[in-house]
């Protein structure tokens, strides 16, 4: 893993990476796809493109890259 690349999480098991930029943007399309039923797209969007942004920090790094212990993938997507 190289500390340019943010990431969106650990390798999965056949060892791909996924960017974070990449995750957030298809989360945020899934959700605006969704939410078009009940006309609330824009909105949806929004929520997907946010839902990981505390993932850039420097803290989730390290813990991708095995160097800190005890951060939860929940937190620091929040």
């Amino acid at each position: 893993m190289t500390t340019a690349q943010h990431l969106a999480h650990s390798k999965n098991q056949n060892g791909n990476e996924e960017a974070l930029s990449s995750h957030l943007r298809d989360v945020a399309e899934r959700a605006a796809d969704y939410a078009s039923a009940f006309g609330a797209s824009g909105e949806a969007w929004l929520a997907g493109i946010l839902h990981d942004l505390g993932k850039y920090g420097e803290l989730f790094r390290r813990r991708l890259e095995r160097e800190e212990r005890g951060i939860d993938h929940w937190s620091a997507g929040t």
